[in-house]
């Protein structure tokens, strides 16, 4: 009879610890997939610079009042300028899909994907983003998504968008360019909407064999023009401009790996950028004079250059990501400044990470702000050993400049 009890006993107190367990584990899941209301930010020193640090915080871009917009998983977050932290303010579906497990961290930490979505903030507060492979729009004042448009390449390896190829023409209009594997060399479109995302339509089309896919889509403070890079081989990279929000577009130049490029950096005498590319003869630093039409290489790189930005004070940073690509000397990330009138520094950030192939390869990257014009660096560590995956780092311009003496290759 006593061990039947103490049996009993010993079963019940097993049931309490599994339903404690189970409480636990759906409360954390909860919390999780929600995210944190706030995200203080840390005051740090970063590379020599003082700064600021988050965890895992994709950078997206900053507004004309100098907020800053980031995503953690699923979630969106501000940062108002002069304040301390993000606040959650928006949750972005997915849909029916498999990607609805993005919205746990542990699921992103396993697979190393922190970036799971693009969003555009317009000042009135509307929202535009791609999640899943869709697009979605959120009007002012509301917490309800609708679903607008579906990509037609959005699966294993196909982003759909690439980080800079979606951005704000007006008041009314924005824009993306498809990016995706293509290996077929199928047709790729850009897509304009003149109502904030509720609708899309196709405004141009590159032929099938014409280019792989679109890098991006960028405004030019400085003339009524859009700009448009694409990839990736052969004829496929170029460089264009149009003023007719992609109804025609017109070539500076292309053809070759010196036009591949992912992110165009602008001020009122040049257009920057990095090459993204393997070949040793292409890669390095550039611009293209606006009055002149020549290009001149301003920097040797080793290796593949995806983003750039110019900060307010005319300071402009591009970074290189690891690949894998023939032309890289090491698995070290860096950071270029280029200032008018000075040599280009070179500062080691990161190293690589996740470069063994299989399902843990990933690229190290060091993203930066769609925009330009903000008074701060905002950079998003990727795959690499010194930063948690998707740790953001905030670097304020004047910072930048006080570490004049920091250089490194």
């Amino acid at each position: 009879m006593s061990t039947g009890k103490s049996r009993t006993a010993r079963f019940r107190k097993l049931r309490l610890i599994i339903f404690i367990l189970l409480v636990g584990c759906s409360l954390y899941l909860f919390a999780d997939y929600h995210g944190p209301v706030e995200i203080v930010l840390r005051p740090s020193n970063i590379l020599g610079f003082e700064g600021f640090r988050a965890k895992e915080l994709i950078v997206q871009g900053f507004d004309e009042h100098e907020n800053l917009y980031a995503i953690r998983g699923m979630n969106i977050y501000k940062l108002k300028k002069g304040e301390d932290r993000f606040k959650k303010i928006a949750h972005v579906p997915t849909g029916f899909s498999i990607f609805w497990f993005r919205n746990f961290s542990l699921v992103r930490k396993f697979t190393l994907r922190p970036e799971c979505m693009e969003v555009l903030v317009r000042k009135s507060g509307e929202i535009i983003a791609m999640s899943a492979g869709k697009l979605w729009h959120l009007p002012p004042g509301s917490d309800s998504f609708t679903e607008t448009l579906a990509l037609r390449h959005y699966q294993k390896g196909d982003q759909g968008i690439f980080d800079n190829g979606i951005t704000i023409i007006n008041d009314s209009t924005v824009c993306f360019g498809e990016y995706f594997r293509n290996e077929d060399r199928e047709q790729v479109d850009v897509y304009v909407s003149t109502d904030n995302g509720r609708h899309w339509k196709i405004n141009y089309s590159f032929k099938p064999g014409e280019v792989r896919h679109i890098h991006s889509l960028q405004k030019d403070p400085f003339e009524n023009k859009m700009w448009i890079t694409t990839g990736d081989v052969k004829k496929e990279p170029r460089i264009a401009w149009t003023d007719d929000n992609y109804k025609t577009i017109h070539e500076i130049g292309g053809g070759s790996q010196l036009w591949r490029a992912t992110q165009l950096v602008f001020d009122q005498d040049y257009l920057y950028w990095g090459a993204d590319t393997y070949n040793p003869k292409y890669e390095g630093l550039y611009r293209w004079s606006r009055k002149t039409g020549e290009v001149e290489k301003i920097a040797d790189v080793h290796g593949v250059i995806f983003h750039s930005t110019m900060l307010k004070d005319g300071t402009i940073v591009m970074t290189t990501n690891r690949e894998g690509g023939p032309n890289e000397k090491d698995k070290q990330t860096r950071m270029f400044i280029i200032e008018k009138d000075k040599p280009v520094r070179c500062l080691n950030v990161g190293t690589w990470f996740s470069h063994k192939p299989g399902f843990w390869f990933k690229y190290a990257k060091l993203r930066l702000q769609r925009n330009q014009g903000a008074s701060m660096l905002a950079m998003s560590c990727l795959s690499q050993k010194e930063f948690s995956n998707g740790e953001l780092l905030l670097i304020p311009e004047e910072a930048l400049r006080m570490g004049e003496e920091l250089v490194n290759r």
